[in-house]
């Protein structure tokens, strides 16, 4: 939400994150084809809104910046509309999707045959933690990530205490 337009480096393929929790700013690196998505919404908002040199990034049609609550509210009418969220009670929202990067970061590093352990520390600095501990808050237990888990476990276990 508070992006403005020099934090947002399609060429090198990071944002600078300012002023985070703990006053703390931080460079998160992007894919390519975040980037493809970025530049597609730049050249939209450049056609309907009048160009300035410093701008927020993502802009209202007004042309100001997102309020959280609206974002929240298209969140939820979105979550609706594709059928993850009923027309009433608790759904996805901008929190449980920072749970659910972190936990199928992991769920990659294992199908990956990766040192989960090892990646860890990365992933912190990726979410902007100081430290594991921060980070292992989101990572909760879901049946995708447990599988893949115990079948690494399994495949560790010399073949007379295989299950």
């Amino acid at each position: 939400m508070r992006l403005d337009s020099s934090d947002v480096d399609l060429r090198g393929y990071v944002l600078t994150i300012r002023q985070t929790k703990f006053k703390k700013d931080r460079l998160v690196p992007i894919h390519a084809s975040m980037a493809a998505a970025l530049r597609r919404y730049v050249a939209a908002r450049e056609t309907t809104i009048l160009k300035r040199d410093h701008v927020p990034f993502f802009l209202s049609l007004r042309g100001r910046r997102y309020a959280r609550h609206t974002l929240d509210g298209v969140l939820c009418a979105l979550g609706r509309k594709i059928g993850i969220r009923g027309a009433t009670g608790r759904g996805p929202n901008f929190h449980s999707l920072r749970h659910r990067f972190a936990v199928q970061r992991l769920v990659a590093w294992y199908r990956a045959g990766a040192d989960v352990q090892a990646m860890l520390p990365f992933l912190a600095t990726y979410m902007g933690h100081a430290s594991y501990t921060g980070t292992a808050h989101y990572l909760t237990t879901t049946p995708e990530l447990m599988a893949v888990a115990a079948v690494r476990y399994h495949r560790s276990l010399p073949d007379g205490n295989r299950v």
